[in-house]
């Protein structure tokens, strides 16, 4: 038995990875169950009995990333540094990620395409808004984000700039760690109390730096085709 969940439990990953490699390379809307079934190298019963839907298998992709990415964000936030800067990295942390882990890039394109692909997609986007929104909430106490600032409206706006730019620089094939940095510049600029901005600007400067892509042409990842 505990050999039979172990052979399922890797039958599953397998066809995980394979329909990131595919999606990535042809598109979601592009890719059939049977490109998916023959590049895992499973039977069809395998394969049906772990997933009904490519929707089912979109799914599963968002939320492995989703656990990736979220475990990385719990021990960014966790680290005893302020809130502030953590809440500064978690982006480009983010772009690092989708550079090295070809799951985490599928996964952030399908999320993108929430309408089009699955409802888990926009839980995803409402749990990592909060997340932010909490962040906000604790630089705010900490001295570091002036008092008067709502948390709900600044966490929502960080949490859409960010996103949106990550978007908009994939769309463009522009560079997205300089894009980031444009964003939380002007961020800071009007949420940073005046003795703290400079030090705040600075340690941008140095995250900016610290994620520069090593080519001078390297763009955000495009995302996957979601059409159809």
């Amino acid at each position: 038995m505990v050999v039979t969940q172990a052979r399922a439990v890797e039958t599953r990953h397998t066809v995980i990875a394979a329909a990131a490699e595919i999606f990535e390379e042809h598109g979601y809307g592009n890719t059939s169950l049977s490109d998916v079934i023959e590049r895992a190298n499973v039977t069809k019963g395998a394969f049906y009995y772990h997933f009904a839907t490519k929707e089912d298998l979109a799914a599963a992709i968002i939320e492995q990333a989703n656990n990736a990415f979220g475990t990385a964000l719990d021990a960014e936030l966790a680290a005893p540094s302020p809130m502030l800067e953590k809440l500064i990295r978690v982006p480009f942390i983010a772009v690092d990620m989708m550079r090295n882990d070809q799951l985490i890039r599928v996964g952030y394109a399908l999320r993108m395409a929430a309408n089009q692909v699955t409802l888990a997609a926009g839980a995803v986007l409402e749990q990592r808004r909060a997340t932010f929104v909490g962040a906000v909430k604790t630089a705010i106490a900490e001295g570091d984000l002036n008092s008067d600032i709502d948390p709900e409206e600044l966490g929502h706006t960080i949490w859409a700039s960010v996103t949106g730019t990550h978007v908009m620089a994939a769309a463009s094939h522009d560079n997205v760690v300089s894009r980031l940095a444009q964003v939380w510049r002007i961020i800071l600029a009007g949420t940073v109390p005046p003795e703290s901005l400079p030090y705040f600007r600075q340690f941008l400067s140095r995250v900016e730096q610290q994620y520069a892509p090593a080519q001078p042409d390297e763009v955000s990842p495009l995302p996957v085709d979601h059409r159809g």
